[in-house]
C-alpha cells in the first residue's frame, strides 16, 4: 500500500516513481501526525506505566511501584497522589495501597461506546465499496481546527488513492473539511476560517474565504462537497456529513480517485452514493439530520 495526505496513488506501473515525490510532499505538508517518541512528557509516562502496573496488581503500595517501574519514590509518590484527585487511583490508608480508580470506568465505557459505533458503521462502508468500487474513509472532528482519519475500507483495483488511518486534515481544507464545516454554526464557521487559513497546496485549492463559504452553501443544497485536485494535482475528492442524535456533525465520509475515474458526471454519481452512505450511517447510530 502506499501512502497521500499521506494520501497515496496506488498502481503497479512505471508512473508511480513520478508521483511519488509529489505525495510525499502533500503528505509532509498536511498531514501533521508525528512520530510517537519526537515529543516527550516524562511524568505522562510514568503515570500510564503506574496505571498499566496497577492493572496488572489490582493494588499496590508506593514502595513497591516506585521498585519496579525505577521511578524515585518521591516522584512516584507525588504522581499517585496526583491521579488519586483526579480519581484515576483509589487509596486504602488501612492496607496503604493503591488501586485502579473510578474515573477510568468512564474512558473505558466512552471507548466501549465508540467501538460499538463503529461496528454500525463499518457494513455501510463496506456496501459503498461494493457498489461503487471506489475506497472510502470515516473522518471524525477530533479537535476545533482538525479532522482524523479514523476507519476506511478499499477496493482492490489496481489504480486507487488512499488516506492513512490517522491522517489529519484542517477542517477548512477541500471536500473533507468543506462537508464538515458546512454543518457547522455560522459564528463557527466565520470563526474557523479565520483560525484554520487554508494553505495553498495546489493552484485549485480553495483558500479564499469568501469562495469557501460560497462552496458551503452548495454543499448544503446538494448534500454532498466536490473537491478538484486542491491537494495534489490529478486527485478529486467527494465527502458527505454523517451527524449524531443532536444533529451535530460526527464524522465525514469520503472517497478519492484519480481525476480521470472522478470526473463531474461520476462526481456527482458518487457524491449522492456518498450522501446516501452518510444517511445510512446516520440511522444506524441513531443519528438525525438538522433541521435547516
Amino acid at each position: 500500500m502506499c501512502s497521500i495526505y499521506r494520501t497515496s496513488f496506488c498502481r503497479k506501473n512505471d508512473r508511480q516513481s513520478e508521483i511519488q515525490p509529489i505525495v510525499n510532499e502533500g503528505a509532509r505538508r498536511l498531514n501533521e501526525t508525528s512520530e510517537p517518541t519526537r515529543y516527550a512528557a516524562p511524568a505522562v509516562d510514568r503515570a500510564i506505566r503506574i496505571l498499566r502496573f496497577l492493572k496488572d496488581r489490582n493494588s499496590a503500595g508506593v514502595s513497591e511501584i516506585a521498585k519496579a517501574l525505577d521511578i524515585t519514590r518521591s516522584n512516584c509518590f507525588a504522581i499517585l497522589k496526583t491521579m488519586q484527585r483526579q480519581d484515576f487511583v483509589t487509596f486504602d490508608d488501612s492496607a496503604k495501597r493503591y488501586g485502579l480508580g473510578p474515573a477510568l470506568l468512564e474512558f473505558t465505557q466512552q471507548a466501549s461506546a465508540e467501538g460499538v459505533m463503529r461496528d454500525a458503521v463499518r457494513p455501510h462502508l463496506r456496501a459503498f465499496v461494493r457498489d461503487t468500487g471506489m475506497s472510502i474513509f470515516l473522518i471524525e472532528r477530533i479537535s476545533y481546527t482538525r479532522l482524523l482519519v479514523v476507519e476506511r475500507e478499499e477496493t482492490e483495483d489496481d489504480v486507487r488513492v488512499s488516506l492513512a488511518i490517522g491522517t489529519r486534515i484542517p477542517i477548512t481544507h477541500s471536500a473533507s473539511g468543506r462537508a464538515a464545516l458546512a454543518f457547522l454554526p455560522e459564528r463557527e464557521i466565520a470563526d474557523l476560517i479565520h483560525a484554520a487559513p487554508v494553505e495553498r497546496m495546489t493552484p485549485h485549492t480553495i483558500v479564499d474565504a469568501a469562495a469557501i463559504v460560497a462552496a458551503l452553501d452548495v454543499v448544503r443544497n446538494s448534500g454532498y462537497a466536490v473537491g478538484f485536485g486542491e491537494n495534489m494535482l490529478g486527485v478529486n475528492s467527494v465527502a458527505a456529513p454523517v451527524f449524531d442524535r443532536t444533529g451535530a456533525l460526527k464524522y465525514v465520509v469520503s472517497t478519492l480517485g484519480p481525476a480521470p475515474v472522478l470526473e463531474n458526471d461520476r462526481l456527482e454519481i458518487l457524491g449522492q452514493a456518498l450522501a446516501d452512505t452518510g444517511a445510512f450511517i446516520t440511522a444506524a447510530i441513531g443519528g438525525a439530520r438538522p433541521v435547516a
